[in-house]
């Protein structure tokens, strides 16, 4: 189980955690019936007006009975999608393969050993067979000792082994640490190269994870508001027809508020559609049955300090895998380059052997200097000069990352502060507009306004409601963008790479 830190989300003042309208109850539809000053209202018409939404709710709930939501706090959803996402599984298999490979790298510096039996047979002559065996090691200079031992078995009658020990190392191309240690070196660059590609991976998962859990919430939010704007619209009809029959309002204004009601309802039904395809796609990251129904549980909202742009540029250097990656593959192209320049060198060779035959036979030397010039052969230069053009490429794409980097970073961290300054707005406009809406029901009460203007007010409401939902996702999604700049995605959530491998 990868368990991740709690990131706290703010909250949404004047909403509860609840499931989706069909867990609602009759009396939180009710709720806003029981108004003061209606006393002209008749037990009938409470019967006519409820009885039809009740019915409604309750076939709901008796549907939704058979799935029953799933409750995920944004921690549990990071940990099911870490453990099931179908990408992250292909990319932990990569990685197996992929330390493999750096482990057979590094073989080239371990012995070897060969057993070599042979036989044959000539038209005029005896058969023959003989084994022999050899082990090498090679040496980071580019050298490489061999010790090898031959018994003739058949066909030479108490011939004696022999024993031979060779050195060879070169002396101009392939000669020295540098040179020979270059594949190494670039197989371990290349091994840090697949981690950092793996942690963004794990960083693409969490960050999709993070947006889908919100996008999920955002959409509950979204439908309590059209929930509760239809409620309120119903009770105004309500309201409306008693004001009617108290001869204190025309008759054509229960048409107006009888429309506001069928958009009410065509917006729930938008809502509604919206949650399921949040929740479609919040399924599909998470790899879970289809027919789950996932209820977002929110917590308290945290402070989180905003670093200044310097000190995000500055972690961004430090811990962004991309530019990261850019620097590692800057250190390949001149490694790369140091080769190119090694293989126009002319071949020298110094060769040393040792041989005896027999365990007290005369012990032979010999040494030798072999040279391989070669002729009209441009290729060397051809991968010198793809060489240093890699090199060029290289260290442009560094600065342009660098710059790519502060252009990220200020732009994210101007996002992160109109966010905050958006949800301050989004909550004073909300509280202006309750402010307005409750003015005009008393305005209407006492016939000062229509239903048609009351309708206005009502959608100002929704629209503020939305508006401040809509601010505090935007400012938590420009946190979460705001880690994935600074590559500290994973520190913020304390996921170790190693525990996902």
């Amino acid at each position: 189980m990868f368990r991740a830190r709690a990131r706290k989300l703010p909250s949404f003042p004047g909403f509860q955690n609840r499931a989706p309208s069909h867990i609602l109850n009759g009396s939180t539809i009710l709720r806003g019936a029981r108004l003061k000053w209606i006393k002209l209202l008749t037990a009938s018409c409470l019967a006519l007006t409820c009885c039809p939404v009740l019915a409604s709710v309750d076939s709901d709930r008796d549907a939704g009975s058979e799935t029953p939501p799933l409750e995920l706090t944004l921690v549990d959803a990071i940990d099911l999608a870490l453990q099931n996402n179908r990408s992250l599984l292909d990319q932990r298999l990569d990685r197996t393969l992929q330390r493999f490979e750096l482990e057979v790298a590094g073989d080239q510096y371990r012995p070897t050993a060969t057993i070599t039996p042979s036989a044959s047979v000539e038209r005029d002559g005896d058969p023959s067979a003989d084994v022999s065996a050899g082990v090498g090691i090679r040496i980071p200079t580019g050298g490489e000792f061999t010790l090898r031992w031959s018994k003739p078995l058949a066909g030479q009658d108490e011939a004696p082994a022999s024993y031979s020990l060779r050195f060879e190392q070169p002396l101009l191309r392939g000669f020295g640490v540098t040179v020979d240690t270059a594949s190494l070196r670039i197989a371990r660059i290349e091994e840090t190269s697949n981690i950092l590609s793996f942690k963004q991976a794990i960083t693409g998962v969490v960050t999709s994870t993070i947006q889908s859990w919100r996008a999920l919430t955002q959409a509950n939010r979204e439908l309590e508001i059209a929930e509760a704007s239809l409620v309120r619209a119903r009770d105004q009809l309500d309201v409306n027809r008693a004001l009617i029959k108290a001869g204190q309002m025309a008759e054509r204004e229960a048409l107006q508020s009888e429309s506001e009601i069928a958009n009410r309802e065509l917006a729930l039904e938008e809502a509604r559609n919206s949650l399921t395809s949040a929740n479609f796609r919040l399924i599909d990251i998470l790899d879970i049955d289809s027919a789950a129904l996932i209820l977002p549980l929110e917590t308290p909202a945290s402070q989180r300090t905003v670093p200044s742009v310097a000190e995000g540029i500055a972690v961004a250097l430090r811990s962004s895998p991309n530019y990261l990656q850019e620097l590692l593959q800057t250190e390949v192209a001149r490694i790369r380059l140091k080769l190119a320049e090694n293989n126009r060198l002319w071949n020298l060779t110094l060769d040393t052997t040792a041989s005896q035959v027999g365990s007290g036979g005369e012990t032979d030397y010999a040494a030798g200097l072999n040279l391989t010039v070669p002729l009209w052969d441009r290729s060397p230069r051809l991968s010198l000069m793809n060489a240093r053009a890699s090199v060029q490429k290289a260290e442009r794409g560094l600065v342009e990352s660098r710059q790519g980097i502060g252009i990220a970073v200020r732009q994210v961290i101007h996002d992160v502060e109109v966010g905050q300054r958006r949800i301050e707005l989004a909550r004073r406009a909300l509280v202006l507009a309750r402010q307005k809406l409750e003015i005009e029901r008393s305005k209407l009460r006492l016939g000062l306004s229509s239903a048609s203007q009351l309708s206005q007010f009502e959608d100002d409401l929704v629209d503020a409601q939305n508006a401040e939902v809509d601010a505090v996702i935007s400012y938590e999604n420009a946190l979460t963008s705001l880690d994935q700049t600074l590559g500290t995605t994973l520190e913020t959530w304390n996921i170790r790479v190693e525990q996902v491998e």
